[in-house]
């Protein structure tokens, strides 16, 4: 087994490399202006004129009134390589030819030269829109409108990418990614309902070919037919194969593209995986991986074989007593070691390029991720992807630990699966970055500077953010109990620094207290609201009954004047009646 730290360099690993930057070389040799060799070719070259023009005409079929200033040729062997692996990979998941769409992508000067070293990075956009990865667009005004207007660097790239994409998932219209984090289960890229937007998840499934240089205009957005102001009209989606057609170069960007796997096209047709051949790159990472574990199993090796293998009887019980050395209580059951040389060359071009960067100085560390069975069998296809865990405590990546108890008791306890998985990785650590990790501090998304790993205070947890700066070594499998938990000597009740335990209670009654008290007050001051407000019901009533009695007594005293007025024409009546009844008897008399 490795020891912690150990470096394990083997000879051969700059084969990959040296493989992707002569296919590179062969498409250079057509479009650049200067020649270079492989070993002092820089990142970024100029294009001469018939070429430039081309990627211009290029650009203004959807971005008419960008002013270019200047465009460049990218030139990453590693990050080429990469990409030429995860392409094979996604071949030999799905058995045919897999589907490459020329795209655009719009970012400020200093962040494109910058993904020429650490990718382009989700984690700093300000949109997720249609799911939480990297954005691309088929038309350079789109990408242009909605990249970043908050940025104070003028200078803006367009970078036009070759993108892979396998299977597309449609965000639709109502739902329009708010909650989506990584598109359903056998899906590699997401797209918006208009078409226009492709979202990937995977660091190696796009590479950057050139750099389209100009200055942000503000008529840019405002001139847009994406703007709500102006019309919309609808323009023809691009396709890689037509517009390498229309640039004149098709053959030898051919050429660039797929010559770099020496098989026939006919490799892939077949469903049945172990019928596959291999590239070089693949074949050179099969040696690789058959040279670091040569004495653990007497299993050969094979490209196209199955991606998890038994171990012999020596190694699976020292492999058990090492993960016991810091995790005692764990009872496994059964081990497996991985096989997948596509992705150990990845980590592999990976580990070079981290040793041209920082001089040589990458460490190879032995850690422990836990997670569930059912996500440990999907990271062998997909990778571990931070977005599905719950806990960022430390950076915004994947996190490891050395210690299988600690990564045991802060693993998802969630996940309903009673079957986890301890992934054994190899992981590359060239400068780390550390965090303390409270909750007063600052959240961090990417390490600062140069730092390409961010590491806890207590050196117990290691955060990576580079999807291949880590490879699977082994499948430690257990179940999982409450027990493991309770008996963790990470459970605060089995910390040997009572002190610092019994200051922790103190602080939790303390807020406690202050919240009971809060309460009481709340409580209180709802309570005497609640009383002004009967009071103010009451006096209210007291007002309604005194006005309706009021009205009453004004009712009855009409009705008295009425009845008194009536009765006082009634004797006025009768009054009269008497007198006249009076003076006809006089009268009578007379007569």
């Amino acid at each position: 087994m490795y020891s912690i730290g150990s470096s394990n360099t083997h000879t051969g690993t700059p084969k990959f490399t040296t493989h992707a930057a002569g296919h590179i070389l062969k498409h250079d040799s057509t479009s650049a202006l200067h020649r270079h060799d492989d070993t002092n070719h820089p990142l970024l070259n100029e294009l001469n004129i018939n070429m430039c023009n081309e990627i211009k005409r290029l650009v203004k079929n959807t971005f008419p009134i960008c002013n270019v200033r200047k465009i460049h040729q990218v030139y990453v062997p590693e990050m080429y390589g990469m990409y030429m692996l995860r392409k094979e990979e996604i071949k030999l998941d799905v058995g045919q030819f897999v589907q490459e769409k020329l795209l655009y992508h719009v970012t400020t000067e200093s962040r494109a030269i910058e993904s020429l070293s650490s990718g382009l990075d989700w984690r700093r956009t300000r949109r997720n829109k249609f799911g939480c990865g990297v954005s691309f667009s088929d038309d350079a005004d789109y990408a242009n409108y909605y990249a970043d207007k908050f940025s104070n660097e003028d200078t803006r790239v367009i970078m036009i990418c070759s993108v892979l994409v396998k299977e597309t998932y449609v965000v639709p219209r109502q739902y329009q990614g708010r909650t989506l984090v990584t598109p359903p289960v056998n899906f590699d890229t997401t797209m918006s309902y208009n078409g226009r937007v492709f979202v990937k998840y995977n660091d190696n499934e796009f590479y950057p070919l050139y750099f389209v240089y100009y200055r942000q205009r503000p008529e840019y957005w405002t001139r847009s037919k994406y703007h709500p102001a102006n019309s919309r009209p609808v323009t023809a989606r691009l396709n890689l194969n037509d517009l390498l057609d229309a640039m004149n170069i098709y053959d030898d960007i051919y050429q660039w593209c797929t010559t770099m796997l020496p098989t026939t096209k006919t490799m892939y047709r077949d469903r049945n995986r172990s019928n596959f051949g291999s590239s070089r790159l693949t074949a050179h990472a099969t040696q690789q991986l058959q040279r670091r574990h040569n004495k653990s199993t007497s299993r050969s090796y094979e490209t196209g074989g199955q991606l998890l293998n038994d171990l012999s009887h020596e190694e699976y019980k020292r492999l058990k007593c090492q993960v016991y050395d810091t995790f005692p209580m764990c009872n496994i059951n059964l081990i497996h070691r991985v096989n997948a040389p596509q992705m150990y060359g990845m980590y592999l071009l990976r580990k070079e390029e981290m040793k041209l960067t920082s001089g040589n100085l990458v460490q190879e560390i032995i850690l422990y991720h836990v997670t569930s069975k059912t996500r440990a069998i999907k990271s062998l296809k997909s990778g571990l992807d931070w977005r599905c865990t719950r806990r960022s405590k430390f950076g915004c990546g994947v996190s490891f630990s050395d210690d299988a108890d600690y990564a045991n008791y802060y693993a998802d306890k969630f996940s309903g699966e009673a079957s986890r998985v301890i992934i054994v990785c190899t992981v590359l650590v060239s400068k780390s970055h550390p965090v303390s990790g409270k909750r007063n501090e600052e959240d961090l998304i990417v390490p600062p500077g140069t730092a390409d790993t961010t590491m806890s205070t207590n050196r117990r947890v290691y955060v990576k953010y580079n999807d291949y700066d880590f490879y699977p070594l082994y499948l430690m499998y257990y179940q999982w109990t409450q027990e493991l938990i309770n008996e963790s000597k990470y459970l605060p009740n089995n910390s040997h620094n009572r002190r610092r335990q019994n200051h922790w209670v103190m602080q939790k009654e303390e807020q406690d207290r202050a919240q009971r008290q809060q309460e009481l007050q709340e409580q209180h001051y709802l309570e005497q609201q609640e009383q002004a407000r009967r009071r103010q019901l009451q006096l209210e009533q007291a007002r309604r009954r005194q006005l309706q009695l009021e009205q009453e007594r004004q009712r009855q005293l009409q009705l008295e004047q009425a009845r008194r007025r009536q009765l006082q024409l009634e004797q006025e009546r009768h009054q009269q009646d008497q007198t006249r009844n009076h003076e006809s008897k006089n009268s009578c008399l007379i007569l």
